[in-house]
């Protein structure tokens, strides 16, 4: 599957429950899960499981969506996209994104 209908089916997601979302998480988000660009300090906090850490880091329209936005990084992101606090230390996210989707080089 190429990026570009990754992207497509990523974006596909965020209908219904997840349109809550704020759109520049949903990008974020799908930067995140198609080319392994960090989206900062909140998204980091969430995809660690710091929710302390998330909330205090959110601005308002992530504080309003922060269900919604736990919800998807749980129900589509793969397992390996998420993981513990020092995750961000000590992976290559690059390398690890690839890992997931096979194409590790």
């Amino acid at each position: 599957m190429s990026n570009e209908q990754l992207e497509v089916g990523i974006m596909n997601t965020f209908r219904g429950h997840y349109s809550i979302i704020p759109a520049h998480t949903q990008a974020m988000l799908m930067n995140w899960y198609v080319y392994g660009i960090r989206g900062g300090d909140f998204l980091d906090a969430v995809l660690c499981g710091d929710l302390f850490a998330a909330y205090g880091r959110a601005d308002d329209d992530n504080v309003n969506a922060m269900k919604a936005i736990v919800s998807w990084v749980y129900n589509i992101l793969p397992l390996g996209a998420r993981t513990g606090p020092s995750f961000a230390d000590k992976m290559n996210m690059a390398d690890r994104l690839n890992a997931w989707k096979g194409t590790a080089e």
